[in-house]
């Protein structure tokens, strides 16, 4: 079964059954998204090894852990491009990616859209 963050945080299903219910990863990693983290250093926060947090993730959120924090990190870009008027160069480090064209195709793969257009769709909608 694939959860969402939601779920385990609203502590709908028991520890036993989600072992990443009862770790402060989760959280650590909505707080702490835009650091640069690698696996070694979440599977440290989550008090296991890099295989097990790996399994973990995979039952619960069906993606891996990195894949877990890059979706956490475009999710908060397309906050920052929906909601606020930063540049586009800039959203990238603020969500922990340094390398902006790197950004913009992981934004493109995530949404469909450059961030440029997301933007611009999320602009004419608020406007309509």
């Amino acid at each position: 079964m694939v959860l969402s963050p939601l779920l385990l945080t609203l502590n709908l299903f028991s520890v036993q059954d989600f072992p990443l219910a009862a770790s402060p990863v989760i959280p650590q990693l909505a707080i702490h998204f835009a650091e640069p983290l690698n696996l070694e250093e979440i599977a440290q926060r989550a008090h296991m090894s890099k295989s097990t947090l790996g399994r973990c993730f995979q039952e619960c959120f069906g993606m891996s852990p990195m894949n877990y924090l890059t979706d956490l990190r475009l999710k908060h870009a397309e906050h920052l491009l929906r909601d606020t008027k930063i540049q586009i160069c800039d959203i990238a480090p603020r969500v922990g990616i340094e390398d902006a064209s790197y950004f913009a195709r992981l934004f493109r793969k995530h949404t469909g859209l450059e961030p440029s257009a997301y933007r611009e769709k999320m602009s004419r909608a608020k406007e309509a």
